[in-house]
């Protein structure tokens, strides 16, 4: 199919209408002794596993104590890091047709009493902790500021207490596929976080088609270093794993040493990752004394990476990679590379949509549809896009327009191939002397450089251009660092003048969130404190117009 505009039509697709607790219920009847999940502990010897037939019964009497215990219905809560105890908590609400609202364990007791207000949680399944983070304190520390919330349950404590078989007086729904079956929160970078509303229907749909693409052997290990409150935890490794008919190793955090061990002693085929994870790994001590020949296939999503990053990632875990596009508004999927993909396409593009997505780019001042290669703002529509943000009808109308589509705030162009790339935020795009620039084509050339690892550029206020733009620069290690006037130089060879960033500094790293991504509202707060002490390593090159 070859585009002569931004808009590319959904490829066929026969939804499947399939609840989660369903999908369950029927690779277990299947495969009921094959091994669902295996814990992700340093110790072979000491790692549970969990047969399907075993997670099916343990869930099916983790939905009868929920419904025996919320009788009227109502959200529940988690807040926990990944386990296997969190898993059973998901199979056992979709099954007892009860959203699941996820919370990320690295939040505060202020931002998890929004979330539960805001969701009106009527239970919390809560660790004792995670990291450093006191979780079972802060729920205890919390709780008289929520009404609405009516129980509070450690989750290794209630998971250990199921006891498959019981409570058989209790009848499990019948849940259908276009029911709720999670709350999942954004970010909140821009405001208060929103709670993004999805469906059974999108769920599996939405693993499936990216398990179709991965095409990973059937009955294989899977490996999750993402977390689960996360769309690429809960949605398409779980589920994805269901459908691939195999095992998924649940790993607590993220664990450099530990994961290449449990590649080797597991036979993993398939992990993924962003970029940070995988420069983490390839940089540690422990890379190269395990062998990692199952490996087929590593995904990367959050941001693209460089063609020799990818050349190297392949070369050096020799699997194949492949990049992937996606939001929690759309069950975290939208573009995904394919199988014998060109490494152009694996590093400067994010793949093509999934089947039954439709994608369009528009202008971002006239809302129209734009010409190929022109960037513009990515709207989509189709399989997996969420119903609504949960009781925000505001945020949802402006979200979702009253053709269907979902307006991502992601900045992209489309490709004549239906390829699609990713050149930046919509909140992130520069204003500078009334011209929109795109901090990713700036970013995308900086780590062309030899010493440079990572670039992040953004806008800083100017009371002149409105906008000048700044970047923040990490160099390869032991690499000497380059003049501005070097990198000036080298960047208005590839990008026009007014591009060019005005100040520039030197950093040893970038504040990240829980899934590696860099908090670029929190590294320029960071940047123009610096610049207003005067302690920073910042420095502002020739005035460039």
């Amino acid at each position: 199919m070859q585009l002569r505009r931004a808009h590319r039509p959904a490829d066929p697709d026969q939804p499947v209408a399939i609840a989660i607790g369903e999908l369950l219920r029927a690779t277990a009847d299947r495969f009921p002794d094959r091994i669902a999940l295996i814990e992700g502990t340093a110790d072979r010897r000491a790692r549970r596993r969990v047969a399907y037939s075993q997670l099916l019964a343990l869930a099916e009497a983790g939905a009868r104590d929920l419904l025996r215990r919320f009788p009227d219905g109502g959200n529940i809560a988690i807040w926990a890091p990944n386990s296997i105890e969190w898993v059973i908590l998901e199979f056992s609400a979709a099954l007892a047709g009860l959203p699941l609202v996820m919370i990320n364990p690295s939040l505060t007791g202020h931002e998890a009493t929004y979330i539960l207000q805001q969701s009106k949680a009527v239970a919390i399944f809560v660790a004792e902790k995670y990291r450093d983070n006191p979780l079972a304190r802060r729920v205890d520390e919390i709780k008289h500021t929520l009404p609405g919330l009516v129980s509070i349950s450690n989750l290794s404590a209630w998971s250990n207490a199921l006891q498959p078989g019981a409570g058989l007086d209790i009848a499990l729904p019948v849940v259908r596929p276009e029911a709720m079956a999670a709350i999942q929160y954004t970010s909140g970078t821009t405001g208060k976080p929103k709670g993004a509303v999805q469906t059974h229907m999108a769920a599996t749909n939405v693993s499936l088609a990216v398990t179709k693409r991965m095409a990973t052997a059937k009955g294989s290990t899977w490996l999750l270093p993402l977390p689960l409150y996360s769309v690429g935890g809960s949605i398409y490794k779980v589920l994805g794993s269901l459908w691939n008919e195999g095992s998924l190793i649940i790993l607590p955090d993220f664990d450099e040493a530990l994961i290449l061990q449990l590649v080797e002693e597991e036979n993993v085929v398939f992990f993924s990752a962003v970029p940070t994870m995988y420069l983490r790994l390839l940089d540690h001590a422990d890379f190269g004394k395990h062998n990692l020949k199952s490996l087929d296939v590593l995904v990367c999503g959050g941001s693209t990476v460089p063609e020799e990053l990818v050349r190297k990632i392949e070369r050096s875990f020799g699997a194949e990679y492949m990049m992937m596009f996606g939001l929690t508004e759309m069950c975290g999927a939208v573009c995904q590379t394919v199988r014998g993909d060109t490494t152009y396409h694996k590093a400067r593009t994010v793949g093509k949509p999934l089947p039954g997505i439709e994608l369009k780019i528009v202008s971002v001042e006239s809302g129209e549809i734009i010409g190929i290669g022109e960037p513009g703002e990515i709207c989509v529509r189709g399989t997996g896009r969420i119903k609504e943000y949960f009781d925000m009808a505001e945020a949802t109308a402006t979200a979702i327009d009253e053709e269907g589509w979902l307006h991502t705030g992601d900045i992209g162009t489309i490709a004549e191939d239906g390829y699609c790339a990713i050149t930046g935020r919509l909140k992130d795009m520069i204003r500078r002397g009334g011209m929109n620039i795109y901090p990713r084509e700036i970013e995308d050339v900086l780590v062309t450089h030899g010493a440079i690892a990572e670039a992040v550029a953004f806008g800083i206020a100017d009371e002149r251009w409105g906008e000048q733009v700044a970047v923040s620069i990490r160099l390869r290690q032991g690499a000497s660092s380059p003049t501005i006037a070097e990198l000036q130089t080298f960047l208005r060879e590839h990008i026009a003048r007014h591009k060019v960033p005005q100040f520039w500094e030197f950093v040893d790293g970038f504040p990240v969130n829980a899934m590696g991504k860099v908090q670029k509202n929190i590294l320029r707060d960071e940047f123009i404190a610096r610049q207003s002490l005067g302690a920073s390593q910042s420095k502002k090159g020739s005035h460039v117009h």
